[in-house]
């Protein structure tokens, strides 16, 4: 099995020794799999990914995909040394031998707990007034970086009381009536009656989700279409953001 110069699978069996010894009038069903490694994050991981799974199963069924799921810094690191084909990723990504595609702007939203008096709001309070306020923060995400020195750079400093980099903490400790977080809407269990969503209206600049990949090397026909999927997948997401917000 060979690759073309687009990246595309030349099967040709034919020539394989277990073939040229089969008698005459006997067949053999041959069958191989291709395996897409691809790099996640954790909203990733559990609002988008699923769904490309499901379809990229569909349409590819000799096609699996093994994942791994880590920081930025660690995706990328394991696509410049060949050890994933593609990532999923925050934008902007450092200089590197990479090439992306923009997938999702992902809005950022003020968690707040369903007996907060800011859950009768319908709308966030300014960032002023939420600096003042006990926020729950990322610990090493990177968004919450760029988030952080937006505030700095106007003069505000967040007051955070709790740091975590798993979704569901964060939302349990805003529940539990210990802050309030700001969370990209992809990252928040809307479902969840314990909280609330306050949209920040163009308050804060949205998270940007992408997917990587090594510019120097080949695409297969394989991993151009788990991207089209996901980026399908991201659409769908995108077109019901409002209702999402709106709860």
């Amino acid at each position: 099995m060979t690759f073309d110069a687009q990246g595309h699978f030349i099967y040709d069996p034919r020539n394989a020794e277990g073939l040229q010894s089969l008698p005459e009038g006997r067949t053999v069903t041959d069958t191989f799999t291709y395996v897409v490694t691809d790099g996640t994050f954790q909203s990733v991981g559990t609002r988008v990914l699923p769904e490309v799974i499901r379809r990229f199963s569909s349409s590819h069924p000799g096609v699996s995909v093994q994942l791994k799921e880590a920081e930025d810094e660690t995706l990328l690191a394991a696509v410049e040394a060949g050890e994933l084909d593609l990532t999923f990723i925050q934008l902007p990504i450092p200089d590197g031998p990479f090439e992306f595609a923009d997938l999702m702007h992902d809005p950022w939203v003020l968690v707040v707990s369903a007996e907060s008096p800011l859950a009768r709001h319908t709308t966030a309070p300014s960032l002023r007034e939420i600096s003042g306020l006990p926020l729950i923060g990322y610990r090493t995400c990177t968004s919450i970086q760029h988030i952080e020195t937006h505030l700095s750079l106007r003069g505000l400093t967040a007051d955070i009381v709790f740091r975590s980099d798993d979704n569901g903490t964060m939302q349990a400790m805003v529940a539990a009536g210990v802050g309030v977080a700001l969370m990209p809407l992809l990252a928040v269990d809307a479902s969840d009656p314990r909280t609330d969503l306050l949209p920040l209206n163009g308050k804060l600049p949205p998270r940007v989700v992408g997917v990587a990949w090594h510019r120097d090397r080949i695409r297969s026909a394989a991993a151009e279409s788990f991207v089209e999927l996901a980026a399908e997948v991201c659409d769908e997401l995108h077109e019901a953001v409002p209702a999402a917000v709106a709860g």
